[in-house]
């Protein structure tokens, strides 16, 4: 479980890392990849990164540590879905 969760969090960190990179390319119009023409595929690499934070902190954190930080991921995961579903783009 725990080394399932440590690979797929480091994998939504790498695709969130690569998204930002190519929605910037391609705001800037130094290449055009349609899928990330928009921030839809930034906001969607944050939420996965955050989901996979927050069930790692809930595994591997104890006391006031997994309280704060659980807060803090979930007030993420809460902001992402809001503007995913608002059209923030």
């Amino acid at each position: 479980m725990k080394l399932l969760l440590n690979i797929l969090g480091w994998i939504s960190v790498i695709y969130t890392i690569f998204a930002v990179i190519f929605t910037i390319l391609t705001t800037y119009l130094f290449v055009y990849i349609p899928f990330f023409k928009d921030y839809f595929s930034i906001q969607i690499g944050v939420l996965m990164t955050m989901i996979f934070l927050a069930l790692k902190t809930l595994v591997y954190e104890r006391g006031r540590k997994r309280i704060i930080y659980l807060s803090l991921c979930i007030f993420f995961i809460i902001a992402c879905i809001f503007f995913i579903f608002s059209s923030v783009h």
